[in-house]
């Protein structure tokens, strides 16, 4: 499971949301989009499971990755 979320942070990550002047919230390019690209809009999978990620594994991710986990993941004080 981490392996596909890593990747996928990695590779399909390309927007993100963010405080908007125009309409309150907007979804912004964090990274060039390639054109036709259709991998950022994913689905949800059945089995969908808390994932665990190590410090250091975060670490490795590029700057557009780790900017989503900060903003957006729980993060665990003891690990």
């Amino acid at each position: 499971m981490n392996d596909k979320l890593l990747a996928e942070l990695c590779d399909n990550t390309y927007v993100m949301l963010k405080p908007s002047r125009v309409e309150g919230i907007g979804v912004f390019a964090i990274r060039n989009i390639p054109l036709g690209c259709r991998a950022m809009f994913s689905t949800a999978e059945r089995d969908d499971e808390w994932t665990t990620l190590t410090r250091d594994q975060v670490a490795h991710l590029p700057d557009h990755a780790r900017l989503l986990i900060q903003n957006y993941c729980l993060y665990d004080a003891l690990r």
